[in-house]
């Protein structure tokens, strides 16, 4: 009875909807003097009906949500007593809980509703060896957050070759975030499997091993397999790590008709849009055929658009050659600097392929690769290998492959650069010979206008992933920082907002076009937007006075402040109050500048004509001998906007004074430096009690030449600071107390050093 009443609840809906649509159509049938406002009736129809959908999904999903601990035993075949309906989240939920209590039954599985998981904390099925049908429905609101071997389920295996399980026609979404060691959207693993029509959009996150569908598979077959969702490694390990769109790792498999679009990699060895690692052995034939990868791929080691490495395992007695052909890739492609093994290999389709048995041929690469050790368009290494009729966009500097220098029998020809005029003519298609009619380009945003295979899906959905991809890529390319970056931020999420809501290929690609030329024209300024006329005056005068003429304590502060100036002028103010609190700091600084010939007058009176950068009367206690605190240099800073040729006016001008302060602040503590993250550094110390703030300084050298300083205004007790990868920084910090006559500080704490290595 509750099938029947989802399936009534259904089938009164959708009669809703097609009343709706129809009634609508009949409304806009008579307007036929004016094409385009029954362009705009027919638009507003689907939207309405859209809308109605999208508010039934809504009204279901309420209905049939799972709240987590409901398990339900679900209907069996009367023919088949191990083939289970499954209608609902308990229902799934029962199949989780009696492979999980040791129930080794082959259960096959038919489902026949969309599962609404509903974010509850899901157990991963334990295992299974039958068929799982999703009769084109879909798993969502996964929730996978703990342990190792996670997944939907934790491993899938059939009998042999010849009696495999089977996953097919099913769509996942949701996450699965673990710092487990095998991790797979799907699986943690697969043994002796076939997959077919598979579409998983998760947010999957591990350790080791980590694969948006799978960890691992073995004895394998994967037809039509699609990985929407982002792929991350959360721990580097040495040797170790193994992240892919749709697996980790792959032995004795075949994959084909499978794409990535979800960005994978990071803190890890090898990284693949298809596998990170192939492992390929000369008694099985493994082939990558018809696949292609389009999210940005980044590792440390070996790192490829499809594969990071595929690599080849000669057998005693047998010759099997395996393929990686007719795939593309247009992703970005980065390998980070390895300190620990000092190797770093990116290829735009393979980071590295080894042995006479292993063979890339008829493809393309259109990505960026980037490495700051080896690097290939197409190829970062190869060994041995046979490479033919593989072609690659222009990249700049970028060779098309590398021969390791051990090897010894590869067969190259046909490895070419080419315009992308080229890639959407009939050369490209004469290139391809037969596999001709597998491409097609598209709209001038989807790919980046290269060919796509012909199956793969041509719908707005499509588009309007493609659309926001685009966008965003556009963004990161450039590099924007700053405030220019929060500005294109902006822009991409307003046009991102409208593009998802267009049902029209036409009007996505006109949006793509007006948010790309609005991005181009903000200027790549890190303070662009704030006014820094008042702030660069007043370091123009504190430049342009004599620092001899000042006592080494009190000139220190000035100086100290400009470096802080100088750090955000390159970095990035942020706000207009960090502009105005830093040109706040310095005037109170410069106010409090103590003479060394006038160290016991009283203060001086700011004029009201324009100031001379020089004391405006004669000292009255003339010294006779220089004095020991004289500096003989003072700092530069670079300015944003050239500065003016007049002096500041009165308002800001304010004259050293002589006033001398008796508050004593406690000399810092402090406890720890480390790298956080990528070019962070986290500096930790003892809190003082009844001061304002502190100051970090830090440097690349023990004596903190040329040292940076950041400013803390509150009485905390850590921070965080930007730096480089691969240096390391010498780091102090000292309190500071606010007074009527100004900032009084401590003396700089003990030393620590840390190296910035992610």
């Amino acid at each position: 009875m509750k099938r029947t009443g989802k399936w009534f609840k259904k089938v009164m809906a959708l009669t809703l909807v097609l009343t709706l649509t129809l009634t609508t159509n009949f409304m806009y049938s008579d307007v036929k003097a004016d094409a385009t406002v029954q362009e705009g009736a027919k638009k507003a129809v689907h939207l309405t009906a859209q809308k109605l959908r999208n508010a039934i999904n809504v009204v279901e999903s309420a209905s049939t949500a799972w709240d987590g601990t409901t398990v339900k035993e679900p209907e069996r075949d009367e023919d088949n007593n191990n083939l289970l309906y499954i209608s609902d989240a308990s229902e799934l939920a029962w199949l989780s809980g009696t492979t999980n209590d040791g129930d080794n039954t082959k259960y096959s599985v038919e489902l026949t509703d969309d599962i609404n998981l509903n974010n509850k904390p899901w157990t991963r099925i334990a295992k299974f060896s039958g068929t799982f049908n999703g009769n084109g429905h879909r798993i969502y609101n996964l929730n996978v957050n703990d342990g190792d071997f996670q997944g939907l389920f934790k491993k899938i295996k059939g009998y042999s070759k010849k009696y495999p399980a089977e996953i097919k026609d099913l769509t996942v979404e949701g996450k699965v975030t673990t710092k487990g060691a095998k991790v797979g959207g799907i699986a943690a693993e697969i043994e002796y499997t076939n997959v077919k029509n598979v579409t998983t959009n998760i947010e999957v996150s591990g350790n080791e091993t980590t694969g948006g569908m799978f960890g691992t598979v073995r004895f394998a077959n994967l037809e039509n397999c699609i990985n929407l969702g982002n792929v991350v490694n959360n721990r580097f390990i040495i040797g170790e790590g193994d992240v892919g769109g749709i697996t980790g790792e792959a032995y004795y498999s075949t994959f084909n008709n499978c794409g990535n679009e979800g960005n994978v990699g990071y803190h890890t060895d090898y990284a693949g849009g298809i596998a990170g690692r192939v492992n390929v052995y000369t008694r099985y034939e493994d082939e990558i055929t018809n696949c292609y990868n389009t999210g940005e791929i980044v590792g440390y080691a070996k790192v490829g658009g499809i594969v990071g490495s595929f690599l080849m395992r000669k057998e005693a007695g047998y010759s099997a050659v395996s393929y990686i052909k007719n795939v593309y890739n247009t992703g970005n492609i980065k390998a980070l600097y390895d300190t620990y093994t000092d190797s770093a290999v990116a290829g735009g389709i393979v980071g590295e392929i080894k042995g006479p048995s292993t063979v890339l041929m008829d493809s393309y690469n259109g990505g960026k690769v980037y490495c700051e050790k080896l690097k290939g368009s197409v190829v970062g290494t190869v060994k041995d290998a046979t490479l033919t009729n593989v072609y690659s966009l222009t990249n700049e500097g970028t060779p098309l492959y590398n021969v390791a220098s051990y090897s010894t029998t590869e067969s190259i020809e046909k490895i070419e650069y080419k315009d992308k005029e080229w890639f959407t003519s009939d050369g490209f298609k004469t290139a391809m010979g037969e596999n001709a009619g597998n491409y097609e380009c598209r709209e001038a945003y989807i790919n980046r206008g290269l060919p796509v295979f012909t199956t793969q899906n041509d719908t707005i959905e499509e588009a309007v992933r493609e659309a926001k991809k685009y966008i965003n890529r556009t963004i990161s390319e450039v590099g924007y920082k700053g405030l220019s970056k929060t500005a294109v931020d902006n822009i991409a999420k307003e046009s991102i907002a409208k593009i998802e809501q267009l049902t029209d290929k036409t009007a996505i690609g006109q949006e793509v076009s007006s948010a790309e030329e609005a991005i181009k024209a903000i200027p790549n300024e890190v303070n662009y937007g704030l006014d820094l006329t008042k702030l660069n005056e007043r370091v123009a005068y504190a430049n342009s006075l004599d620092s001899s003429k000042y006592t080494e304590d009190t000139w220190k502060k000035v100086e100290a402040e400009l470096n802080v100036i100088s750090y955000y002028m390159e970095e990035g103010f942020e706000t207009q109050e960090a502009v105005d609190g830093n040109l706040e700091t310095l005037s109170m600084h410069i106010a409090n500048l103590v003479l060394v010939q006038e160290s016991t007058t009283e203060p001086s009176i700011q004029p009201t004509t324009k100031p001379s950068t020089q004391p405006t009367t004669k000292p009255s206690t003339q010294l006779t001998t220089k004095p020991s605190t004289q500096l003989t240099t003072k700092p530069s800073i670079q300015l944003t906007t050239k500065p003016s040729t007049t002096q500041p006016n009165t308002t800001n001008n304010v004259q050293p004074t002589t006033v001398k302060k008796d508050v004593k602040v406690a000399t810092a503590k402090l406890k720890s430096v480390k790298n956080s993250k990528k070019k962070k550094l986290s500096v930790k110390w003892i809190k003082i009690s009844k001061v304002n703030g502190y100051q970090i300084r830090y440097a690349t050298n023990k004596n903190f030449k040329k040292a940076k300083i950041f400013t803390t205004k509150k009485n905390v007790s850590a921070a965080t600071l930007k730096a480089t990868n691969g240096k390391k920084y010498y780091v102090q910090v000292r309190a500071y107390i606010r007074t009527k006559d100004g900032i009084v500080y401590g003396n700089w704490s003990n030393k620590k050093a840390a190296k910035v290595r992610k």
